[in-house]
């Protein structure tokens, strides 16, 4: 997810947020285009011309996207109608009190020289507005959200509402990102009632390709939306085009094995052919041989047909919601700004209080700020002018958050990016002082960047735009800010690569043994890890080592590993560590860096990997052998750690349900990634049968995997060898294997990679 887009706020109390001088760039665009084609820095590349995504109906916000007939282009996202304070000029929304070519009526131009005030040509700015400059290659006349000019010349004063104008908003030169509004001087995101917001923009879930019936349901390179469902072009590879439709003929029964080929009323198709019954795992339903873990029309049962928007994994809907929100009681919310699920789902704010961040708390109305106790109109209150505190000076009046001078008064104009903060001009996207609006001051650690006080970056990570990224293994900053992976591709070392899938489809009661390990290692405690050659178990006196093959030739290594894991991919193992060669004590600490352990003896070795980011490990610790990965769950979080580089990413936050613990500070299981989405395998509880489950990370979906009849007392640590096929584990006291004490085992597993 993770992508470093900044949420417009419509509050007055957060900084609008600004898009960086398009002239900075030079005449690239990243909203898509050919390289070879220079355009000026306000217009994009679409095929072979050069054109306006913010007002082009054709090419609304990127190339291809068409509005609807009788709509127009509005900042970048199609709209049905001209937003209130705009009138309708041709296929454009215009400010008739601002707008030079448009000025009072619908084709009035100003003449040159003069600006358009209240409605009127005149040659000066009425008190209300702003008197800014345009460059050649970025002339718009001031025109709100549209910018109909597209003459160059010489630089042209005209008169903008910092209110309400999406390329001044809130001063000179501050452009909203496509997309959005300006309201009351800061940038938001305003979807018509024809739109859904996705992300960062608005958009129609029934004509979007990337967004079709509800957000993130992309369209595949052979479908275009239609009603917000995905319409077939072509036909994929495993179907075949049988008159208007694509029809898959290994299970279709009006066209079976062959177009036009039609099985009886009785029969079904399966794997091609007319049949009495299905081939598992098909069930017939309507006369199709159909996979109820899968299918979306048929998931668990026939008619089950999961709701738009939800996808069907192992017979079960779920909610596929886009990152950085959660599924709450059956839609996605953003944790960070919904008053119902402020922080997790089900927190509800108290009356009166608002989600921001996160967190409830008091808020004064959409236009005020809370300044020392009083709600104030930053915009206009000349003793909180753009900022608490900020004071405009004898001569200057309060105007769209900006300390202006009064008519009458003699003081040179700002020309833009910069505007004015009491009498000097500046550069709001990069002054300390006045950062993002005037008066806004950095402090000491914090640099202003794209109008926002920033912290340093962390070491091993990278400023991209406003936020920091580990261009290592962000999938939207992969190698390089704004190189983003797309689909189910993963950033791995910089580079895009596509995520190992990895899935236990059995830990089975067969094929077992054990061998009872007290004498060697003491109580038990807790940790495990395999390699193919032996299997590591930690006690309460050390840590022991055994055949992974036969449970023969138990050693105590004499010291105690306290935070074992391993890869199952490459099947090495681990402990955590507080340093490149000091492992993680007894009781947790705070994870710098994994240290690899001897593959025969399970020594130490001065092999070690640095973590991207430190991860805290305290009482409650999940720990989790994964293949390609490993999975911590610690203090409400979920986090991923990319192997062999050790990149760290969080998952998302969520809090683990009853689990089997450990007589240590941690526990053990499996992650596993299959179906776009991290799963941790855990031992539920001190139950009779022993039951293992899987959570999906970080929604909380519980499904159980395995049950033991008899059940393996105290079971919290297990882990698994792809190579043999076993899973390993630890119990104590009675179980089927007949065993007494603390017993070291392993059995019979499977798993795929799907």
């Amino acid at each position: 997810m993770t992508l470093a887009l900044a949420l417009a706020s419509a509050a007055c109390s957060s900084p609008p947020q600004f898009m960086l001088d398009p002239d900075a760039g030079g005449g690239g665009s990243d909203l898509g285009g050919p390289a070879d084609i220079s355009c000026p820095s306000e217009q994009i590349a679409c095929g072979q011309a050069c054109v306006d995504a913010r007002t082009d109906t054709s090419n609304c916000g990127a190339c291809g996207v068409t509005c609807p007939s009788g709509n127009v282009c509005l900042n970048g996202a199609c709209a049905l109608e001209c937003p209130p304070g705009q009138t309708r000029c041709g296929a454009l929304c215009v400010t008739l009190g601002t707008d030079v070519e448009h000025c009072g009526a619908c084709g009035v131009v100003c003449p040159r020289g003069e600006v358009c005030s209240g409605g009127r040509c005149d040659p000066t700015c009425a008190p209300q507005y702003m008197l800014c400059q345009d460059v050649p290659s970025r002339l718009d006349g001031g025109v709100a959200d549209t910018g109909a000019r597209r003459d160059a010349g010489p630089p042209r004063r005209y008169c903008a509402d910092p209110r309400t104008d999406a390329r001044n908003c809130g001063g000179c030169g501050m452009q909203c990102p496509l997309g959005n509004r300006c309201e009351d001087g800061a940038c938001a995101l305003r979807c018509t009632d024809r739109q859904t917001r996705c992300g960062e923009r608005c958009t129609d879930l029934q004509t979007d390709n990337g967004n079709c019936g509800g957000c993130g349901m992309r369209c595949g390179t052979m479908e275009r939306c239609t009603a917000g469902a995905c319409v077939a072009t072509r036909c994929p590879p495993t179907t075949m085009l049988c008159g208007a439709a694509c029809a898959d003929l290994t299970n279709d029964p009006a066209h079976c094995g062959a177009c036009g080929r039609a099985c009886a009323a009785h029969q079904v198709c399966s794997l091609g052919m007319c049949a009495t019954e299905c081939a598992l795992p098909g069930i017939p339903c309507e006369g199709r041989c159909v996979d109820p873990q899968r299918d979306r029309s048929h998931c668990g049962r026939c008619g089950n047909a999961c709701p738009t928007g939800q996808l069907c994994e192992m017979g079960m809907c779920r909610l596929v919601c886009p990152m950085g929100t959660l599924a709450c009681a059956g839609r996605c919310v953003n944790p960070t700004a919904d008053s119902g699920h402020c922080g997790m789902c089900g927190n509800v704010c108290p009356r009166g209080q608002l989600c921001r961040g996160g967190s409830c708390g008091p808020t004064c109305a959409m236009t005020q700020t809370e300044c020392l106790g009083v709600c104030v109109d930053l915009q206009v209150d000349p003793t909180n002018c753009g900022a608490c505190g900020v004071t405009c000076g004898p001569g200057y009046a309060c105007g769209g958050g900006i300390c202006r001078p009064l008519v009458g008064t003699d003081v040179r104009d700002c020309g833009p990016p910069s505007v004015q903060c009491a009498t000097a001009c500046t550069d709001l996207r990069s002054d300390n002082t006045n950062c993002g609006r005037c008066g806004q001051v950095c402090t000491a650690d914090r640099t202003c960047a794209a109008g926002m006080c920033l912290a340093p970056c962390a070491a091993g990570q990278s400023r991209c735009g406003t936020a920091c990224a580990d261009l290592r293994s962000d999938r939207m900053n992969c190698g390089a800010c704004g190189r983003a992976c797309s689909g189910m591709v993963s950033c791995g070392g910089g580079m895009c690569v596509m995520e190992p899938t990895f899935r236990v489809t059995s830990y089975s009661a067969a094929g077992c043994r054990a061998v009872d390990h007290n004498i060697l290692s003491g109580d038990d405690r807790g940790g495990i890890a395999v390699s193919p050659a032996v299997v590591l178990y930690t006690g309460d006196s050390s840590t022991v080592g055994y055949s992974s093959v036969d449970l023969t030739g138990g050693r105590a290594l004499g010291v105690q590993w306290d935070a074992l894991v391993g890869d199952l991919q490459t099947e090495r193992m681990y402990t955590f560590g507080t340093g490149p060669t000091v492992p993680m004590p007894n009781g947790g600490g705070t994870a710098t860096h994994l240290i690899e352990l001897d593959p025969t003896t399970g020594a130490i070795t001065t092999r070690s990997t640095a973590l991207s980011a430190p991860i805290a490990m305290g009482s409650g610790t999940g720990i989790f052998s994964g293949y390609g990965r490993l999975a911590v769950a610690a203090g409400g979080r979920v986090f991923q750690i990319r192997m062999p580089d050790g990149a760290v990413t969080v998952v998302g936050s969520m809090v683990f349900p009853t689990h089997s613990t450990c007589e240590s500070w941690a526990f053990w299981g499996v992650a596993e990634y299959f179906g776009g989405a991290l799963y941790l395998d855990y031992a539920a509880g001190f139950a009779t049968p022993s039951v293992i489950n899987r959570i999906r990370v970080p929604d909380g979906m519980v499904t159980a995997v395995a049950s033991f009849a008899g059940g393996y007392s105290d079971l919290c640590s297990f882990t698994f060898l792809p190579s043999r096929n076993r899973w390993y584990f630890h119990h104590e006291g009675s179980s089927p294997l007949g065993m007494g004490g603390e017993v070291l085992g392993f059995c019979d597993g499977r798993w795929e990679s799907p």
